[in-house]
């Protein structure tokens, strides 16, 4: 049986502290939640700072992503590490910096690179992604969704470009190595037409 995981290691250090225990603690609280469960936390004892906002937000972020960080949240040196020994949730992680972010009105973007192993070499069992946070935005990409699309442009350029002999012998020359259907065009001329279709050399 395969075992899977998700990596990921960051280090932030232009935060005030406060902003790293808020997060640090946010994130503990999202560890207490259990499934289905409405109501308080008893990790938060009444009256401490931020503590019915953390527990809001933990319930918050428990709900939308019915999971938890996976990670170590710790404050150190002047700075937030953030770090999983083998399954973390970058998604879960994201929303805690987002949160923390909004809170504190913190402007620079936060990015949290991460990478999905296999204990065993399976085929689509390896990728990676990167989710970059702001206050207000969250953006992704993921290698295996990146690779799907690229795949589908560079099939759908293919089929445009094959029959298009002037232009093949254009792409043909800039990219020697890049395999093209269909009979190859016979020698000659490069035309003001060609370059003018073609620019500068395409993305392939």
């Amino acid at each position: 049986m395969a075992n899977y995981y998700t990596h990921l290691s960051l280090a932030i250090e232009d935060w005030p502290e406060e902003a790293m225990r808020f997060a640090q603690r946010l994130d503990s609280a999202v560890y207490c939640v259990e499934p289905g469960e409405e109501g308080t936390l008893e990790f938060i004892p009444d009256g401490e700072d931020y503590g019915r906002e953390i527990e809001e937000l933990a319930f918050t972020i428990y709900k939308d992503n019915e999971s938890r960080s996976g990670c170590t949240f710790a404050v150190k040196e002047g700075k937030l590490y953030v770090y999983s020994d083998e399954g973390g949730e970058p998604q879960v992680v994201a929303d805690i910096l987002q949160h923390t972010m909004c809170r504190f009105k913190l402007p620079k973007a936060v990015i949290i690179e991460y990478a999905d192993t296999c204990s065993k070499p399976l085929p689509n069992a390896y990728g990676g992604g990167v989710i970059v946070v702001t206050a207000e935005e969250q953006h992704h990409m993921h290698t295996h969704e990146w690779s799907v699309r690229k795949a589908a442009e560079l099939a759908e350029k293919h089929e445009l470009l094959r029959n298009d002999a002037e232009t093949l012998r254009w792409i043909s020359a800039a990219t020697p190595g890049l395999p093209w259907r269909g009979p190859a065009p016979a020698p000659a001329v490069v035309t003001s037409r060609s370059r003018s279709l073609t620019g500068e050399s395409p993305d392939v």
